[in-house]
């Protein structure tokens, strides 16, 4: 019982907002105290990397702080998604509306194959990354005025995971 009073738990789901990546051969030091799930405000000092202070660069929750000196990942600020959301994402995968969506401006097939969408910024440029990832996309530059959405169900079952065993 005394280990799980210092654990600090949730049942909600979230987002990874930012990652610290630590480089090789770098010094890298959590400052103590820092558990799953709490609370970190902007600015807040977090560790020390190479002799430089490392500070939360946004409000949400600190995630897997790195105590144990193995690993790349110094820790994530992650922020919790509200139920109503995660309802309403399942709600729109079920009915396929992605399909729907390059019946939109500036939004069209990044390929005869329909594995990713082109966004053009200049048109669709409210809420678009947060739309597109309500609905299972991830993005990544194209270009300046352009993004590139690909479903991650999508991708998933096709390439990323072909060749595993227990994929078929």
């Amino acid at each position: 019982h005394h280990l799980e009073k210092q654990i600090l738990f949730s049942d909600k789901f979230y987002e990874i907002l930012y990652r610290y990546e630590i480089e090789d051969n770098s010094s890298f030091s959590m400052y103590n105290g820092y558990r799953n799930f709490q609370k970190i405000r902007v600015n807040d000092l977090l560790a020390v990397n190479n002799d430089r202070e490392v500070r939360a660069p946004m409000k949400g929750h600190i995630f897997m702080p790195l105590y144990q000196g193995k690993g790349n990942d110094g820790f994530f600020v992650i922020r919790s998604i509200p139920r109503f959301f995660l309802r309403l994402s399942l709600f729109l995968r079920k009915v396929y509306f992605d399909r729907f969506l390059v019946l939109l401006p500036g939004i069209k097939w990044a390929s005869p194959e329909r594995e990713a969408l082109r966004v053009n910024l200049k048109v669709a440029r409210f809420y678009t990354k947060k739309l597109f990832h309500l609905l299972g996309y991830r993005s990544r530059t194209a270009d300046k005025t352009h993004l590139i959405m690909t479903n991650r169900e999508v991708a998933s079952k096709m390439g990323d995971y072909k060749n595993a065993a227990w994929f078929k």
